[in-house]
């Protein structure tokens, strides 16, 4: 079989399928912790291709969530689908849509905690004295092994951290103390995005 005919043979037997991402990620968060790992898996097993992804906003510019477009083989769907069913460090409320099914397919573990720091109502020296790479560093540190850091959002009136790991009130718990000592913290937000 010339070359040519295999490979559209190959792209006769692919799907379509979108992964759904309940993450606020950035693009470049969302190819560098998704896109390019889940290609080069299905790459090396010859699955398929990821062929694109996007990113959704809200009116204000955050991010909302995000999608990963891929052409998966038909003969290894079922094992494909199942295999992201348990990449647990998918959020929860993510979902699969495969070809032209209405039906989509809930996977995702993780759960999701956003920081929202003030960035307009706290004394300029707060501002000035307050480091966000230090207060960074010390939330990883406290969530190290149940969270992490996957993604953030500078708007006009607030920064967004987005943290996700197994359980949003362990991580929540972890990190109270500090965000309560923690002058640049003052006036923050907690919320659970996923």
């Amino acid at each position: 079989m010339r070359l040519s005919a295999k490979f559209r043979k190959e792209k006769e037997e692919s799907i379509f399928v979108l992964l759904h991402l309940n993450a606020r990620l950035q693009p470049m968060h969302r190819t560098g912790i998704f896109e390019e790992p889940l290609a080069a898996m299905m790459q090396e097993y010859h699955l398929g291709e990821v062929t694109g992804g996007s990113t959704l906003q809200e009116a204000n510019g955050e991010i909302k969530s995000c999608d990963i477009e891929m052409n998966v083989r038909k003969d290894v769907l079922p094992r494909f689908i199942s295999y992201l069913g348990k990449v647990d460090m998918i959020p929860r409320g993510s979902w699969l849509e495969v070809g032209d099914a209405a039906d989509k397919i809930e996977i995702g573990a993780f759960q999701g905690l956003g920081l929202y720091l003030n960035g307009t109502d706290l004394p300029q020296e707060v501002y000035r004295s307050c480091d966000v790479n230090v207060l960074i560093e010390e939330l990883e540190r406290l969530l190290d092994g149940i969270g992490q850091r996957f993604s953030h959002w500078e708007g006009n009136t607030e920064t967004a951290l987005y943290f996700y790991g197994r359980s949003y009130e362990e991580m929540r718990t972890r990190i109270q103390d500090f965000v309560d000592s923690y002058p640049l913290c003052e006036k923050c937000r907690i919320v659970q995005i996923a």
